[in-house]
């Protein structure tokens, strides 16, 4: 007889013919030990014993500066394929998945991302999802990337801008395109739309970035502010979109033991 697969929230059990657990999975950090596998005797505060990360959620952690989005296309699974050491543990690996902070034209070697964490140089990475290319990391700088969305005169040091995700204090971005472009250093990152519990007393930008000098050119909106990004060994062969996804493996819905580590 074919062992049935029962599904308990967060868990997956197989079971033999006789009933018997035979497999277990924890995922999404909810642990039952009827459905895992992998040493539980750990105790104490934020200790969950063995579990695989859901590929729902960002990571298993908030990324900083990051916003919510709709859920990216990614899996879990066994690596290397076919590996059982009977924990949930080390058995199964999540692979890393990124978004496209702006637009990318086809032909550009260069592309502004969300996050460069867990990428490295000479790594392999799918860029798309359904009309997708593998490209490889020749060099890994800084996330983030988005536009500026009100004037900015001479010696300001506020820059509004549509989204803050990916920049940090200390990092240097470019702001402005052509002429006017410029390298200035981030000395802070805010969104008050995420402080509700503040109520605005003026008709500032609700989203900016503080620099740590003064800006020595105008900029104008729609120009760019922008970390390093992610440059690959070659130019991309298509456009893509901002949003669009990059990642570290193919993901898999619907068919085991497929998850690509390049």
């Amino acid at each position: 007889m074919v062992p049935a697969l029962s599904f308990v929230a967060g868990n997956m059990v197989l079971r033999n013919a006789d009933g018997n657990v035979v497999d277990g999975l924890n995922y999404g950090e909810i642990v039952d030990p009827w459905a895992s596998e992998g040493y539980h005797g750990i105790s104490g505060a934020g200790e969950l014993g063995c579990y695989t990360e859901s590929p729902a959620l960002e990571g298993g952690t908030s990324r900083r500066n990051s916003s919510p989005s709709s859920l990216p296309m990614r899996s879990v699974g066994r690596y290397p394929d076919g590996t059982d050491n009977d924990s949930n543990c080390n058995d199964f690996k999540l692979h890393n998945t990124i978004s496209l902070a702006l637009p990318s034209e086809a032909g550009t070697n260069n592309i502004k991302v969300s996050s460069v964490a867990d990428f490295r140089i000479g790594q392999k990475v799918i860029v798309g999802i359904d009309d997708y290319e593998i490209a490889k990391i020749t060099l890994i700088g800084s996330a983030g990337g988005t536009l500026v969305n009100a004037k900015v005169e001479a010696g300001d040091t506020i820059i509004p801008v549509e989204s803050i995700e990916g920049f940090s204090p200390d990092q240097k971005i470019t702001l402005g395109n052509g002429s006017n472009q410029e390298t200035v250093v981030v000395e802070s990152a805010t969104d008050l739309r995420r402080f509700w519990w503040r109520p605005r007393t003026d008709d500032g930008p609700s989203t900016f970035v503080t620099v740590t000098k003064p800006v020595s050119y105008k900029h104008d909106v729609g120009e760019e502010a922008v970390g390093s990004g992610i440059t690959f060994s070659r130019p991309l062969s298509r456009a893509y979109k901002k949003g669009d996804q990059v990642s570290s493996g193919t993901p898999t819905p619907g068919s085991p033991n497929q998850y690509v580590i390049q």
